[in-house]
């Protein structure tokens, strides 16, 4: 007599019913997405609560696999059993995906799985390096180059650069760094280098290493001044009121004296008396020196005027011009109106004193004029 296959048959049947209960899920969720992002940053995956239309959820489950064809999933580090997963400390690109586990209607367990997203972990950025040097410079003036021995790197690869000397931003974008030392007066500087990538740094990141650049001037030349001689400007009288030093031909300092005494605050190529006179009779004379070697100092010859220099009255009706010295030597003089009609000329030797008879001229403003200079004299 066969067994009679009832039972076998409706145990069959649970089972299968079971199978497609498991496999139809009545668990729900979203997808993570990918994502890129920097090094070393904390990143939160978020995703919206599963759902259980005909059940309940009891708990999820992040996992993470750092290859999906070889490597194995498993439990993702640090709190990894909530809704969303923060990743502490992103080192290396991951995939990650999210578990649910819960229970159907009927009683029955269910569990699903996410597609997994690939995480990107930029490369790590690091500000790169330049060779540290200590440079003496001493005489001509030099380039030197500082090249970065190690370049920045990491990030998206967007990154700049810029240079400091002591801590002051001096030049920018590339990684090395020419240095004028005739740019540079005498002392110590340092120069540094910062880097950064317009994504993963947030700022400045100092490159390591320096270079530090101890300049000395060149040294002087041989003292080889030549003073040239003191000129002075004349008033329309013929008075001297300020005094030159003409023509220099380099860079010097300037002390002006009076009578072998220095005068305060006269330092430059001009000299010119606070109350616009120069002290008759008084020898005045200029020590030049160069700024970068100061020890290389002279004196100009002495400039002295005798107070009747190029003074001039008019007495009876004759223009007398006191010339202060002898001269052998003529020279014509012509007198105008202020018309500009010619009233007189003629060839007078240059002696200590110059007399013209101007008695014959109305009262007025005349000028008499040589070959180099004019005066303004007026008759009553």
């Amino acid at each position: 007599m066969l067994p009679r296959p009832l039972p076998l048959l409706l145990l069959l049947a649970a089972c299968l019913s079971v199978a497609q209960a498991q496999e139809e899920h009545c668990l729900e969720q979203a997808d993570p997405k990918p994502a890129t992002y920097c090094y070393g940053a904390a990143v939160t995956i978020e995703l919206d609560e599963a759902i259980a239309p005909q059940g309940e959820i009891n708990s999820y489950l992040w996992e993470q696999n750092d290859d999906l064809e070889w490597g194995e999933w498993t439990d993702a580090a640090g709190e990894n059993a909530k809704v969303n997963y923060t990743i502490p400390n992103l080192e290396k690109s991951m995939y990650y995906r999210r578990i649910v586990m819960g229970i159907c209607y009927g009683k029955i367990d269910d569990t699903i799985y996410s597609a997994p997203a690939l995480i990107t972990v930029l490369p790590e950025f690091t500000s790169g390096a330049i060779t540290s040097k200590e440079i003496h410079t001493e005489g001509e003036p030099l380039t030197l180059n500082i090249r970065d021995s190690i370049a920045a790197s990491g990030g998206e690869g967007d990154i700049t650069y810029r240079w400091k000397m002591d801590n002051k931003v001096i030049a920018g974008d590339k990684p090395s760094l020419e240095i004028h030392t005739a740019s540079l007066a005498e002392g110590a500087y340092l120069f540094t280098r910062e880097a950064r990538d317009a994504t993963c740094t947030g700022g400045w990141i100092a490159s390591n290493g320096s270079w530090k650049v101890n300049t000395t001037p060149s040294f002087p030349p041989p003292c080889a001044l030549n003073p040239n001689d003191i000129v002075a400007k004349t008033d329309p009288n013929g008075t001297p009121y300020i005094l030159i030093y003409p023509n220099p031909d380099r860079a010097l300092q300037y002390q002006w004296y009076q009578d072998d005494k220095p005068i305060e605050n006269a330092n430059s190529q001009f000299y010119y008396p606070a109350n616009g006179k120069l002290q008759p009779n008084a020898e005045y004379k200029v020590e030049i020196y160069e700024a970068h070697n100061p020890k290389c100092r002279d004196f100009t010859k002495v400039f002295t005027f005798s107070g009747k220099n190029g003074e001039w009255i008019i007495d009876n009706g004759q223009l007398i011009i006191d010339n202060g010295e002898s001269m052998n030597y003529d020279l014509r003089i012509t007198i105008y109106d202020v018309y500009g009609r010619l009233l007189q000329s003629k060839i007078v030797n240059l002696q200590s004193k110059i007399v013209i008879d101007i008695s014959n001229f109305s009262s007025g403003i005349y000028f008499l004029k040589t070959t180099d200079k004019t005066i303004k004299f007026i008759k009553n």
